[in-house]
């Protein structure tokens, strides 16, 4: 129970969350700045930062770790992130500040 290191992540963050076992990516979303901060699994390191246009609260991964869903609070979106080029590939409206997010994986029992 120490502190193994630390990183600047930016304003208000909010949540991290990381991709399903295998993924070599976390995000981190933040309520005050307009990226989402793409963190490495091993090193905790800082990769890159994705523009996604406004504050975020909340990230869901597909099963296979490929995708990534965040929500775009100050947009009124959700934003899909290529986890393998970390790129905002679509965007989706939605309802009026969305913050939670779940994505079910189809084919579970």
């Amino acid at each position: 129970m120490e502190v193994l290191r630390t990183e600047p992540i930016g304003r208000s963050p909010v949540q991290c969350a990381f991709g399903p076992a295998g993924g070599r990516y976390g995000l981190v979303m933040h309520l005050e700045d307009d990226f989402v901060l793409v963190l490495d699994r091993e090193t905790g390191r800082t990769v890159q930062r994705i523009e996604v246009g406004g504050p975020q609260a909340n990230a869901s991964f597909l099963p296979d770790g490929t995708t990534a869903y965040v929500t775009v609070t100050g947009r009124n979106e959700v934003v899909a992130i290529d986890m393998v080029e970390l790129a905002v590939v679509a965007r989706i409206a939605a309802g009026e500040e969305p913050m939670g997010l779940v994505v079910f994986d189809p084919t579970a029992p």
